[in-house]
């Protein structure tokens, strides 16, 4: 019954296996470092077994039902069938066990201790997994966030719900109040839409992806609104007679970190651990990385602040990360990265209609809109968005040319295959100066 003391001294102790973590453990090992991770749950994370991956998965397995009526309309018949929910979940399960039996298998190759306990910090150099206790040089803390709970509606698990709980798949409700249009709400209704469920969504605030460029939350919410979903706007939920007539409710209004015990480390007035540039905390020897230092909450931002962090702890200096691009995986997608419209004064602003691209117009997609800004005064890009198919994967042209500090010339210059989605991006750098082929 007492600790166990590890006669091993690490380089690079990580609490948390998630994007942050599980990546900063790999790097930290490639570059020679003797690394553990404590672990309470499975590898991964929340992205990986209750986040990105599952939701992206059911998207996939779900949107060939959204697009039924399309299908019809255009001479290919097809017949609702009934919806094997159990394979469904187990569809879903098996994508996430193929790619966290990945991480593991990673973990081994690249000789990673995996301690799977809950971690308490005892100091700078010391972390309580259970029963043992670890010496490590460095301590890295990438232990994620929790859902945000209403107060007045706490989680009961089974009519309130978190996103954990709806991916569980247990049934599929009649009808579902969303509480919160960001990512996670705007994904999850459009998954529970396709499986039948009819679905509301309430927003506190005046549009939907707060933060986000305003003309275009508000073209996909119109968007998300002909797909049959309804959303209202500065719409508050304070007590349980506002969602009364759902069979569910999805609570979605945010996260809050988790920080493990024992941890005194400096925390800003939201919870979240603060860092400098180089990740470390106020107490030497402790650094931080991933969601629980705070927005923007995404895995990517995580993977990329772990791989730099052991860089910097293996060779010094510092890495100036660039803009951080963002999705959201509703029909259509949107994307963006770098500035909104209207965050920067006298910017050029360039726009071409997914009604003017080929491509859009023969897959029957033309809801959407690219929109660039460009710094007037030297014509570099700094800002993308994308609403439309395939935005996901598209954002990240825009992302190269804004960290490259690519004018707008040089990209409208480079030469798109046609016919692509890709092509609306050129057309918008020339729409920016007037002189865009397909629209007046």
């Amino acid at each position: 019954g007492g600790i166990l003391i590890s006669t091993e001294r690490y380089d690079l102790a990580i609490i948390g296996g998630g994007p942050a973590g599980y990546v900063s453990a790999i790097r930290a090992a490639q570059l020679g470092m003797r690394v553990v991770v404590v672990e309470k749950g499975r590898l991964g994370g929340l992205c990986l077994n209750r986040g990105c991956i599952p939701t992206k998965a059911l998207i996939h397995a779900t949107d060939p039902l959204r697009r039924i009526g399309d299908l019809n309309r255009i001479g290919i018949r097809i017949n609702r069938n009934t919806i094997d929910i159990s394979r469904l979940k187990d569809f879903k399960d098996r994508v996430v066990k193929r790619l966290v039996s990945g991480i593991e298998f990673l973990f081994r190759k690249h000789r990673i201790r995996l301690i799977n306990q809950i971690a308490a910090l005892d100091g700078a150099e010391k972390i309580k997994a259970g029963p043992e206790e670890i010496i490590s040089d460095k301590i890295a803390i990438a232990t994620g966030t929790s859902a945000l709970e209403i107060p007045e509606i706490p989680f009961d698990h089974k009519t309130i719900l978190s996103s954990d709980d709806l991916l569980d798949l247990c049934l599929i409700p009649k009808r579902l109040l969303v509480i919160g249009a960001g990512a996670v709400g705007l994904e999850m209704a459009s998954i529970y839409h396709n499986l039948g469920s009819e679905v509301v969504i309430y927003e506190m605030m005046d549009q939907i992806l707060p933060g986000c460029d305003p003309e275009m939350a508000t073209l996909l919410k119109k968007a998300v609104e002909r797909n049959g979903i309804s959303i209202e706007l500065k719409r508050r939920v304070e007590n349980q007679r506002d969602i009364e007539g759902f069979d569910a409710v999805l609570v979605a209004v945010g996260r809050e970190p988790e920080i493990p015990e024992g941890t005194e480390v400096a925390r800003d007035d939201r919870g979240f651990i603060k860092v400098d540039q180089c990740y470390q905390t106020d107490i030497k020897g402790i650094f931080a990385i991933g969601d629980v230092t705070g927005p923007p909450l995404l895995a990517h931002r995580a993977s990329h602040q772990g791989k730099r962090l052991a860089t910097h702890l293996c060779r010094g200096g510092f890495f100036e990360p660039g803009p951080i691009p963002a999705a959201v995986f509703t029909h259509p997608e949107y994307a963006w990265v770098g500035v909104n419209e209207g965050e920067v004064d006298g910017a050029l602003i360039g726009r071409f209609p997914l009604t003017a691209s080929g491509r859009a117009v023969a897959m029957g997609e033309t809801d959407g809109l690219c929109k660039v800004i460009i710094n007037s005064r030297d014509h570099r890009i700094i800002g993308g968005h994308i609403l439309g198919p395939f935005a996901s994967e598209l954002i990240g042209i825009l992302g190269l040319a804004i960290r490259s500090r690519i004018k707008l010339e040089e990209l409208e210059e480079t030469i798109q295959v046609h016919p692509t989605m890709a092509e609306m991006i050129p057309e918008a750098l020339a729409n920016a100066l007037h002189r865009a082929i397909h629209i007046d």
